[in-house]
């Protein structure tokens, strides 16, 4: 039988910590990846129409990030009351 001091158990959970948390960022990573380039491609395939703005759905990858990271920036819930008004603004841009 191993005992364990209270030493090793925090050495323990920092390393679950550690690796619960690398896994999330991982998995959050990919996730939002995957949702800027499903968007990416949307917005060129609604725009296609239009000649004034044929971009490559790269560029709008980078234009739809580019929008989306003050929204990153925000901590808390009570934060997000400016939210209202950023993302009224980008509908009215975008239609």
């Amino acid at each position: 039988i191993i005992e364990l001091t209270p030493t090793d158990c925090n050495l323990i959970l920092f390393v679950f910590r550690v690796l619960v948390s690398a896994t999330m960022n991982i998995t959050l990573f990919g996730g939002s990846a995957v949702f800027l380039t499903i968007c990416g491609v949307n917005v060129n395939q609604i725009l296609t129409s239009t000649p004034a703005l044929t971009l490559t759905p790269c560029i709008w990858i980078l234009i739809i990030a580019i929008l989306l990271i003050p929204l990153t920036w925000l901590g808390t819930p009570k934060d997000f009351w400016s939210d209202c008004y950023y993302l009224t603004t980008m509908q009215f841009m975008i239609f």
